[in-house]
């Protein structure tokens, strides 16, 4: 096989030989509970291993019933400090030998509180909740277990979704070997089942439209993937167009519309369920009081929204490529520059279709979730009367990003100059990568 049809024809098996081992070394060198609410992620996939799929209240605030020895360790001081502490380190000669291993995972399940993430979708944990099923071992062996299984388990999508995707193959895989993406990939994040879903999606996508003979299947398989990335971040809700944008003929409408409603119908329930966002907020918010400054001043309400982004461009795309750790990991400028310049470059070369309807659709609909972010993150998470933004991540932009596959243009036939962007992706993305684990294992261990 020559070199351009390697890159061509078998860029999945390359993208699994570059992605499995840096999810691997990122599960094991990222020190326990130091990716962002990776604790209360962790609490939750813990009561989804037991099949409980409860959500009871304690004092106002979520939770559920988890076994002491999980309890435990998500509470561990020795792991918390770690946070925000640049001088916090733990001892990697001695790390085995800490008494936190011989913690037993079993015992009576006792109620623990775990905010914000309590009411988050079952299937989003699916994943991490299987490796801690499958643990035989202690907290600490079944905390390592379930990172792992998500490791694997994002590897098998990865591979699968490049084998079937034709637009943006490139530059789905660039998005994915982001150390941001990586981070969240080999943790038990929310962010590494939306990321999933959203390349499930694409590749879905990429199958509908380069195969008609598969008449509707794929778009409904596509509208399956995105019902759940909405329920776990509810404003990627314009998502759910993107089947009935597709659609070719009256049939295929139909069917996209009947899901869309489906779909609605659903989440609006799951938001109603979850009684309207998150318990445990900053000091000063107050969603209804702020609901109403929304109504009385609209227009306010976007100046704040738009400037509130603007301002703060920047750091997001410094956190959509890697801030990692709780965020408190700042990796080198070039590694940012470096992701940022590749994916315009390849959008670019993806000569993206702007010509129709659907695809204009698609780039409106994408459009829109910025907004929608910084309003939710407005209502629920800044204080009453301030002109600002709060709680806004660059990562909440990583699976609408992946969408934007869908308005490019098929890729070319095999050549050594197609070849190029492969080969420069490749090897940009396992150096910094592995200049990344470098400054976090600098972090953490000792």
């Amino acid at each position: 096989m020559t070199l351009p049809a390697l890159f061509h024809d078998r860029l999945h098996w390359l993208a699994l030989a570059l992605l499995a081992p840096l999810l691997l070394a990122s599960a094991l060198l990222t020190a326990p509970f130091q990716v962002p609410d990776e604790n209360n992620h962790f609490l939750r996939a813990a009561q989804l291993a037991e099949l409980d799929f409860r959500t009871l209240e304690h004092k106002g605030e979520q939770g559920g019933l988890i076994r002491p020895g999980y309890r435990q360790i998500a509470r561990e001081e020795r792991f918390a400090s770690k946070s925000f502490n640049q001088g916090m380190k733990l001892d990697g000669a001695t790390y085995l030998e800490q008494d936190y291993w011989r913690i037993p995972a079993g015992g009576e399940r006792g109620l623990i509180t775990y905010p914000n993430t309590a009411y988050y979708p079952a299937a989003n944990y699916a994943l991490p909740a299987l490796g801690l099923a499958l643990n035989p071992g202690g907290a600490m062996a079944g905390f390592y277990a379930g990172r792992l299984v998500v490791a694997l388990g994002v590897c098998l999508i990865l591979f699968l979704a490049l084998k079937a995707i034709t637009r943006g193959r490139l530059f789905c895989l660039t998005l994915i070997a982001m150390p941001m993406s990586v981070s969240l990939l080999a943790s038990y994040s929310q962010d590494a089942a939306l990321i999933a879903y959203a390349l499930a999606a694409a590749a879905l996508g990429n199958r509908y439209l380069d195969r008609p003979a598969h008449g509707f299947w794929p778009l409904a398989g596509m509208a399956l993937f995105l019902l759940p990335l909405a329920l776990g971040r509810p404003p990627y809700a314009p998502l759910l167009l993107i089947p009935l944008l597709l659609a070719r003929d009256v049939r295929d409408r139909r069917i996209a519309g009947a899901l869309l409603a489906v779909s609605v119908a659903l989440l609006a329930a799951w938001v109603q369920w979850m009684k309207g966002g998150p318990r445990l907020a900053p000091e000063g918010v107050d969603q209804a009081v702020q609901l109403q400054r929304v109504l009385e001043h609209p227009v306010a309400t976007l100046r704040t929204l738009f400037s509130a982004s603007v301002d703060r461009l920047p750091e997001y795309a410094q956190q959509f490529t890697g801030v990692l750790g709780w965020l408190d990991i700042v990796l080198p400028g070039y590694i940012q520059t470096g992701f940022l310049a590749l994916l315009a470059g390849l959008l670019l070369l993806g000569r993206p279709r702007l010509n129709s309807l659907p695809h204009l659709g698609i780039v409106a609909l994408l459009c829109s979730i910025p907004l929608l972010t910084a309003l939710a993150q407005y209502l629920y998470w800044t204080p009453v009367g301030l002109d600002d933004v709060w709680g806004v991540q660059g990562r909440y932009y990583i699976p609408p990003a992946l969408l934007l596959s869908l308005i490019l243009r098929p890729a070319s036939q095999p050549s050594r100059l197609a070849a190029l962007p492969a080969l420069a992706v490749l090897l940009f993305a396992a150096a910094a990568n592995l200049d990344a684990l470098r400054v976090v294992s600098a972090r953490f261990w000792a």
